[in-house]
């Protein structure tokens, strides 16, 4: 299935530190995201737990998060825009496809700078008219920027890197709400139906993944044991090898 054209690449972001959750994630996304993207893994090495059709894209693990991705995006100069993810955020669902392609056509439309696939944070927002499911996020919002699976102007994400540098992953989120209003970033969310789950996030039918795996190097088996035991199960990963809360 070619879902998008060739201006889009597909780019995971990971460490050879998860390449036990390598194998759920290439079988989830092999299943359920085979859309015709490149795809690219931003990793400290190479790996031959890394399937052929992946290309890796060097970075160097003494740089902090922000300087990591930077290099990673610098390196994808024939794309205009990138799928962006982690490697604990896998579907474990279908998505819907045709949405995902309307949510493309805006980005390439240049109505939005960025998309992500989930609902949550303490946010503003209102209903995009023209495509039900999709929620236009007001620079008035408290929380904005998010390390989610999302659509990214590449550039643009650059530009959002480049304020914070230096930093962590979790710091990056914190200090880049006031980057992405100073910037006026054309923000975007999806969401039409799910649950809450946990504090901070709803479950979306639209791009149904597990947000996220690993926390704290563990499993996420309190918020998504439903979801993650049996694909724990067939790929014969023993959860108490990395513990679970």
């Amino acid at each position: 299935m070619n879902l998008f054209d060739d201006n889009i690449c597909h780019l995971t972001f990971s460490h050879t530190d998860c390449a036990d959750v390598w194998r759920l994630y290439f079988s989830q996304m092999h299943a359920h995201f085979s859309v015709g993207l490149k795809h690219f893994v931003a990793v400290n090495e190479k790996s031959g737990d890394l399937p052929e059709n992946v290309t890796a894209l060097l970075y160097d693990e003494k740089h902090p998060y922000p300087q990591r991705l930077m290099s990673s995006l610098e390196a994808l100069v024939d794309y205009d825009y990138v799928f962006f993810d982690h490697e604990d955020m896998f579907l474990y669902a279908s998505p819907d496809y045709k949405k995902l392609a309307k949510y493309y056509e805006l980005m390439r439309q240049e109505q939005f700078d960025h998309i992500r696939l989930i609902k949550g944070g303490d946010c503003i927002y209102e209903p995009v008219p023209s495509c039900p499911s999709l929620y236009a996020l007001s620079l008035k919002s408290k929380w904005i920027f998010s390390i989610q699976p999302s659509f990214w102007r590449r550039t643009v994400l650059m530009d959002v890197l480049k304020a914070n540098l230096a930093v962590n992953i979790w710091d990056l989120e914190v200090n880049s709400q006031k980057v992405v209003k100073r910037m006026g970033l054309r923000a975007a969310f999806s969401y039409r139906a799910g649950k809450r789950r946990g504090l901070h996030h709803f479950d979306n039918d639209v791009y149904p993944y597990i947000a996220t795996a690993i926390g704290k190097g563990k499993w996420n088996l309190g918020e998504y044991g439903t979801e993650l035991e049996p694909l724990l199960e067939m790929h014969h990963i023993d959860p108490a090898q990395r513990g679970w809360f």
